[in-house]
């Protein structure tokens, strides 16, 4: 798999979650696959990012802890 959208160059990915660790795992483990990706820790974080640049994807937890 890569993150080349065919036509486009590299697909761009927004995830958010709330445990650093694991956004910053699944950060570089979607960039090692060619994805350009924005990682932010929050929902109102995430919003922002979509409404300034929305991204090709995005990926977030079902459940943040509140």
């Amino acid at each position: 798999m890569n993150g080349t959208a065919p036509t486009q160059g590299p697909a761009r990915i927004l995830i958010a979650d709330d445990l650093p660790d694991l956004l910053q795992a699944l950060k570089e483990t979607l960039e090692r696959e060619g994805f350009i990706v924005t990682a932010v820790d929050n929902g109102e974080t995430a919003l922002a990012a979509i409404r300034a640049d929305p991204p090709t994807s995005r990926c977030s937890t079902s459940r943040c802890r509140a």
